[in-house]
């Protein structure tokens, strides 16, 4: 039988009510909550004074840095200039015996967004420059954790990102702001990311990445203009080429941005000049909000360009490597509303990156490029305890460092997160090979082979 509920007399609620307000922890609480909210309807009514008209976006520059970003959604004028400059640079480089394969081979890199799974690029990244073949990449390209990995990967710091991936944790990266942080503009402050960013960003890095830019290499990093909804691709190679005194600062800032996934890390405003003197900011975030992955804008005219420079067809592969899982992962989610969220936006992303992988087959293929790609295999089931876990960023790590070593890639992008690829490539023996081991099990009705991705 079950028990009649205790009868709680109205003396004792009092009681209760009395012992609670003076509990020195709910009034510290209740303080910050109350500070906060003040905070926020002095501010939720007006829009921020400083944020650049929409009359503004497509004639608003950063001043010294006029050619150093172009729109990631459609094939502009400036983005053209960038290639046919990116082109001539390769050819007299050649042509000047610097980098003489550059008049006939191109090999380019795209890194994915993940989080902090962006361990697993690193150790491919490692892994494959141990095995001793990894070439030399015309272009390097990330997206929010594939954009802190890019410039190492551009110039070869494989120890540091080693170091980076492995050695640093969530308290090396950012710090909660607790209640505060519902009332701001993130849950947590990332001044801790931007100390780590610079550590590594020195100057002379920067003048590494500057020579390379010369050669006609380019280093290009993915951020979303939140006011216009839209994506910008950036060339940090000519930010660090531009020998200006405030290239680190805009560099560090676009990296930062590239990673701030809105919420969690604050936006990072971008200063900007209007067409009429004054200066505005734009509002800047992860580019894994738009895309998570990135090469070139849709309809560039790359054969066009390369005819029309190199007057000849050179040999092309574009590598993406994506930090993160293809395939579904069954996690039975508390019915909760932060897991829910939280699973509902990885959900999200995972169909986003089948997307984007497509969409770049489909673009190597229309170029005449050959199109590879890795991704975390299957087989590897661990699962971090907390966020940025550096025993599994270690696991990751190693993982990729294997798949790295293995010189097996995809050649055929998934049609859906359930439909994987049964095929890989082998660059040691240029043929496909079937996949075996652990990953054996993977089924696709699609095609595989290189033939299928580049015609």
């Amino acid at each position: 039988m079950n028990e009649m509920p205790r009868k709680v007399e109205g003396w004792q609620i009092r009681a209760e009510v009395e012992a609670r307000r003076n509990d020195p922890f709910l009034q510290r609480l209740a303080r910050r909550f109350a500070h906060g909210a003040r905070e926020h309807r002095n501010t939720e009514a007006t829009p921020r004074a400083s944020a650049l008209p929409e009359s503004m976006i497509e004639t608003a520059v950063i001043p010294g840095y006029e050619r150093a970003r172009a729109w990631g959604d459609i094939y502009t004028p400036t983005f053209e200039e960038l290639l046919i400059k990116k082109n001539q640079q390769v050819l007299a480089a050649a042509e000047a015996g610097v980098a003489p394969r550059g008049r006939v081979e191109a090999n380019f890199l795209a890194i994915s967004g993940g989080g902090d799974k962006g361990a697993f690029a690193a150790g491919v990244l490692t892994g494959w420059g141990e095995r001793g073949d990894r070439p030399c990449f015309e272009t390097v390209t990330g997206v929010s954790a594939g954009a802190l990995a890019a410039p190492f990967a551009f110039i070869n710091r494989d120890m540091c990102l080693e170091q980076i991936y492995t050695e640093y944790g969530a308290g090396h990266l950012y710090k909660s702001r607790g209640v505060r942080g519902f009332f701001s503009d993130a849950l947590n402050d990332t001044t801790r990311l931007d100390k780590l960013i610079r550590h590594y960003v020195t100057d002379v890095f920067l003048d590494q990445i500057a020579e390379e830019h010369l050669k006609g290499r380019r280093l290009l990093v993915l951020t979303t203009n939140l006011d216009a909804q839209r994506q910008v691709i950036w060339s940090m190679s000519q930010i660090a080429a531009s020998n200006r005194p405030d290239r680190r600062d805009l560099f560090v800032k676009v990296l930062r941005a590239s990673s701030a996934l809105p919420g969690l890390f604050p936006p990072v405003h971008i200063d900007v000049v209007g067409p009429d003197g004054r200066h505005y900011d734009e509002m800047h975030v992860d580019g894994g909000v738009t895309a998570e992955l990135v090469f070139i804008p849709p309809e560039t005219e790359v054969l066009k360009i390369e005819d029309m420079v190199f007057k000849t067809r050179r040999q092309r592969t574009l590598y993406v490597i994506q930090n993160g899982k293809l395939g579904p992962e069954y996690n039975a989610i508390d019915a909760k509303l932060l897991p829910i969220a939280t699973r509902a936006v990885q959900t999200l992303v995972k169909y986003q990156v089948i997307d984007n992988l497509l969409t770049l087959a489909m673009t190597a293929k229309r170029n005449h490029s050959r199109f590879l790609f890795n991704a975390i295999p299957p087989s590897f089931t661990a699962r971090p305890r907390r966020l940025f876990d550096r025993a599994h960023a270690r696991e990751l790590f190693e993982v990729g460092r294997e798949v790295g070593r293995s010189g097996c890639w995809y050649s055929s992008p998934p049609q859906s997160p359930t439909l994987l690829p049964m095929g890989k490539f082998d660059l040691a023996n240029d043929i496909a090979v079937p996949i075996g081991g652990d990953d054996a099990g993977i089924r696709s009705p699609v095609a595989t082979g290189l033939a299928d991705a580049t015609g």
